[in-house]
């Protein structure tokens, strides 16, 4: 009996590290190909998948706020994904070239972020680099 119970015992532990391990090991992989915020836009869907099957495994009920989080989940994800702007080029509702400044929004901040630390440096660090490279 008590040989039994160890042996359930056992590889409910090392079921659960292997599962773990497994885990932990997607979301570094994820990490390591994916910006933070794609990151954690999957981490909160499997949470929230996650739930659904808690509640429907487990007979839970769904109540309004699991809607209203359903609601902001899927809304974020959509808005995240660029699926919106898709469809709207699809529908007619905004022409290909607004796709892809819509879109590529996030690199042109960059740019822009970049050009005005570029506009913004001491005067003295400009005038030694235009020293050095010979111009004046």
């Amino acid at each position: 009996m008590w040989h039994a119970l160890l042996v359930l015992f056992y590889h409910t532990v090392f079921s659960f590290t292997k599962h773990m391990y497994v885990c932990v090991r997607t979301v570094f992989l994820l990490t390591s190909e994916c910006s933070s915020l794609t990151v954690t836009l999957v981490i909160t869907l499997r949470k929230f998948l996650s739930l659904i099957f808690s509640v429907i495994y487990f007979r839970n009920p769904f109540t309004i706020y699991h809607w209203i989080g359903s609601v902001f989940t899927f809304t974020g994800s959509l808005l995240f994904t660029g699926l919106h702007v898709t469809l709207m080029v699809q529908l007619g509702l905004m022409k290909p070239e607004e796709e892809k400044t819509s879109v590529d929004s996030d690199a042109v901040m960059v740019r822009e972020v970049t050009k005005i630390e570029e506009e913004t440096r001491e005067p003295g660090i400009r005038k030694r680099q235009q020293v050095a490279s010979g111009s004046n």
